[in-house]
């Protein structure tokens, strides 16, 4: 998924309400693909453009145990939440843990979309799982990520305007413009498997790879983050002059 991400991280936040901060949610529902751009990068991951590999990310994920097995998926979310979150960036321990449960909450909504042989409990498994909507349904798949997307973020919309008063818009508006670009028919990702097909991308793979899904989830992470801190702190400051 991809959009669907950033939607259950908008829900997450808003249920934990104005104390934890957004970024380590935000941050967290990407933390494990940007991770993956790096281990393809890295030569550990091995992710093949293919412009029939619908609906969207037009990519067979051939390998990607060193950052999507189970096993792998909890040491990095309980890294990225402990070490990254509250030891280095000085959250409190509730919003580590609200970063970890993003993570996770990423890689279960993978296990409905990824074919089975792209998930398994442990590097080099052979126990492999999922459920493949992508591959069995492209476009109704992307359809129903897009309902979903649509039924998270508006329950996050209502469910922060009324704890806290903010208003959060601009977060609705920037999701539905990632659901349209990531699109069957818009994605970059078929761009990136044609120009695969013609050879234009030998050697440096690997470098599209990282900088793409890089940018594809902490650009948005950070402009969710910034959309929800400043909704915040408008709708407070509103409140203390009342």
């Amino acid at each position: 998924m991809y959009q669907g991400h950033f939607a259950a991280a908008l829900l997450i936040k808003a249920l934990a309400g104005p104390s934890v901060p957004a970024w380590p949610i935000m941050f967290g529902s990407s933390i494990l693909d940007i991770i993956g751009g790096v281990d393809a990068f890295l030569g550990l991951d091995i992710l093949q453009p293919d412009k029939n590999a619908g609906p969207y990310m037009y990519t067979n994920f051939i390998y990607i145990d060193w950052e999507h097995s189970a096993l792998m998926m909890l040491v990095y979310s309980c890294v990225f939440g402990w070490i990254g979150c509250h030891i280095i960036g000085g959250f409190s321990k509730e919003a580590a843990m609200l970063g970890a449960a993003s993570s996770i909450v990423h890689w279960l909504m993978d296990i409905v979309v990824i074919a089975p042989s792209g998930l398994t409990l442990y590097p080099h498994g052979d126990y492999h799982f999922g459920f493949g909507l992508y591959e069995k349904y492209p476009i109704g798949s992307w359809v129903a990520e897009n309902v979903l997307t649509a039924l998270l973020s508006c329950t996050a919309y209502r469910t922060m305007k009324q704890s806290t008063g903010a208003d959060i818009k601009m977060a609705l508006v920037l999701i539905t413009m990632l659901s349209m670009l990531m699109s069957p028919w818009t994605s970059p990702l078929l761009l990136v498997a044609y120009m695969h097909e013609w050879g234009w991308l030998d050697g440096i793979l690997g470098v599209v790879h990282m900088v793409g899904f890089g940018t594809a989830y902490i650009v948005p992470a950070t402009l969710f983050t910034r959309i929800i801190n400043g909704a915040i702190t408008d709708a407070l400051g509103d409140f203390k002059k009342t």
